[in-house]
C-alpha cells in the first residue's frame, strides 16, 4: 500500500524483530551427497545448507557461524566447535568447500586465523593525506557507554571526540583536528581511550587501527581484520561480532537521515582468504597493497572481481533452469589459472586450465579436476 503497488497474487511477508537468517530454497529442498563424507548439501539455494545422516540434523553456514536444527523450520541453535568431523572431510574441489574455512581444525580455518591477525600496513605522506567530514547540521556527539569518549552521530565518517581533541579514522588512516569540521591532519599517536570501545558499540572496528611509525614526513598505520569486520572464535574467523547495530536516525530541518554502521564482507577462495569491503579498497594477502573490487548481483548469478596494477582475481557463481555453474580466474603478471565447474542435481564436472610464461619458457595447460555422473566418477587424490 505505501509503495501504490497492486498485485492479483497473494505476497507473504515475513517480518523479523530481531537479526536473523533467511535461508531461500527454490522449491522444496534437493540434496546431494558429498563422496567421502556423511553429508548432504541442499542443491537448490545459495545458502550453505547441509544434512548430516548419522545425526538426521541439517547444519547451516551463516557469517563463518554454524547452526543446527532438526527440521529446516527450526528452532536452530548456535553450535560452537562441535561441529562433526564429516565437514573436516568435505573435499577442497567440491562447490561447498569454501564452509572449509569455518571449520575448527582445518588447514583453511587454521590460515585464516593467522592471516586476521596479521596487521595490513599504509604509509602515508603527512602533507599529502587531507579528509573533509561532512554533517547533516552541526556535529552532535553521544557517549560510548563504558568509556570517557564521545562518537559523532550525524555523520557517515567515524569521528570520535576524547578531551578536547577530535579524531577520525578513514580508510584505516587516524586523522586529528581541534574543531569537529577540521582542519583535518594526519596524527602519528591516538589516545588509548579509543581502544576501549567494547564490542557491544558500532565504533568497535577502530580498536584494530594503530599507529605502526613515524617519521617527519610520513606515518604509517596498519590495521587487523576486526576493523574489517572479520574476527577469530573457536579456531576459525567469522563476521561481525555478534552483536547487534541498530541504524542511527538523526533529524535535520525536518528531515530523517539514515546511518547504518559498517557493513564489511568476507570471501575466501583459490585456497586461502582475503578480505575486501566497500568502498572502494580491499586488501590482498599478497603481494600487501591496496586494489580495486567491485561485486556484480544479477538474476542468475552473482560474481566478485578484485583488480590491482599487476593482479586481478575473480569468482562467480549462479544457476539457471536446475544447472549450477562456479567459475573462478586468478591473474598475474606472469601466471593466468583458472577452473570451473557445473552440476545438476548430483552431476558434476570440473575443468581446470593454467599458463606460465618466464625465462625459460612458456607452459599451458587444461583438463578435468573430477566429474561424478552416470557414467563413473574420477575425483583428485
Amino acid at each position: 500500500d505505501l509503495l501504490k503497488i497492486t498485485s492479483e497474487k497473494n505476497t507473504e511477508v515475513i517480518r523479523a524483530q530481531a537479526p536473523a537468517e533467511l535461508v531461500l530454497i527454490d522449491g522444496p529442498p534437493k540434496t546431494a551427497p558429498i563422496m567421502g563424507t556423511g553429508l548432504l548439501y541442499v542443491t537448490n539455494t545459495d545458502q550453505h545448507l547441509f544434512f548430516h545422516n548419522a545425526e538426521r540434523l541439517y547444519y547451516q553456514m551463516s557469517s563463518g557461524r554454524w547452526f543446527r536444527s532438526e527440521t529446516l523450520n527450526g528452532p536452530w541453535v548456535a553450535v560452537n566447535n562441535d561441529l562433526p568431523e564429516d565437514f573436516r572431510r568435505i573435499p577442497t574441489y567440491h562447490f561447498e568447500s569454501a564452509v572449509l574455512t569455518a571449520v575448527p581444525g582445518t588447514q583453511q580455518a587454521k590460515q585464516g586465523a593467522i592471516e586476521a591477525q596479521i596487521p595490513r600496513k599504509i604509509t602515508v605522506l603527512r602533507d599529502r593525506a587531507t579528509l573533509h567530514v561532512e554533517y547533516h547540521g552541526d556535529p552532535v556527539f553521544e557517549p560510548i557507554q563504558g568509556t570517557t569518549i564521545e562518537y559523532a552521530v550525524n555523520t557517515t565518517y567515524d569521528v570520535i571526540k576524547t578531551g578536547n581533541k577530535y579524531y577520525c579514522c578513514f580508510q584505516a588512516v587516524w586523522f586529528v583536528a581541534k574543531n569537529p569540521k577540521g582542519p583535518w591532519k594526519v596524527c602519528d599517536s591516538v589516545p588509548g581511550a579509543i581502544y576501549s570501545i567494547p564490542p557491544s558499540h558500532a565504533k568497535h572496528h577502530l580498536v584494530y587501527v594503530r599507529v605502526y611509525e613515524s617519521t617527519p614526513e610520513t606515518v604509517t598505520f596498519g590495521y587487523t581484520g576486526g576493523y574489517t569486520g572479520i574476527y577469530v572464535s573457536d579456531g576459525a574467523v567469522v563476521e561481525g561480532t555478534g552483536y547487534e547495530y541498530p541504524t542511527k536516525v538523526h533529524h535535520h530541518s525536518g528531515r530523517p537521515y539514515y546511518y547504518a554502521y559498517p557493513s564489511f564482507s568476507f570471501f575466501f577462495g583459490f585456497g586461502y582468504p582475503y578480505w575486501w569491503w566497500r568502498p572502494p579498497y580491499c586488501y590482498y594477502p599478497y603481494p600487501y597493497h591496496y586494489r580495486r573490487s567491485r561485486y556484480y548481483d544479477r538474476r542468475y548469478a552473482y560474481r566478485h572481481t578484485h583488480k590491482s596494477r599487476k593482479y586481478a582475481s575473480g569468482y562467480g557463481r549462479g544457476s539457471h533452469r536446475g544447472a549450477g555453474f562456479e567459475p573462478s580466474q586468478l591473474k598475474g603478471p606472469y601466471n593466468h589459472w583458472g577452473k570451473s565447474a557445473a552440476s545438476r542435481s548430483s552431476d558434476w564436472a570440473g575443468k581446470w586450465h593454467s599458463s606460465r610464461t618466464s625465462p625459460q619458457g612458456s607452459r599451458t595447460g587444461t583438463g578435468f579436476y573430477g566429474w561424478d555422473g552416470p557414467r563413473g566418477s574420477c575425483v583428485p587424490a
